[in-house]
């Protein structure tokens, strides 16, 4: 490596993934040891004065709660419990 490269470290979550056997590969922000997903399971929620909570719609994905109003507008999960509703509207009404 020549003298003049700059060398870029990426830190990756230091959360250990047991049934992959091998640690999170995501990255984590600056100052910080866990992504954001794991900061809820390894008990630091709250970083930065926000706090991370797991999604209403989902328990598999969690978000900060001040964007939670954003995210349960684009989340994946907004679709699929709309067509259960649905579903399930058209069942009780129409038999």
């Amino acid at each position: 490596m020549a003298d003049d490269e700059v060398e870029t470290e990426r830190k990756s979550c230091a959360f250990f993934l047991k049934r992959k056997n091998r640690f999170c590969r995501m990255t984590v922000g600056e100052g910080r040891k866990y992504c954001g997903e794991h900061m809820v399971v390894a008990g630091e929620s709250e970083a930065g004065g926000r706090k991370r909570i797991t999604c209403p719609l989902d328990k598999k994905h969690t978000v900060f709660e001040d964007q939670l109003d954003r995210h349960l507008k684009k989340c994946n999960q907004t679709k699929k419990t709309k067509v259960v509703r649905l579903y399930l509207a058209d069942i009780i009404c129409c038999g």
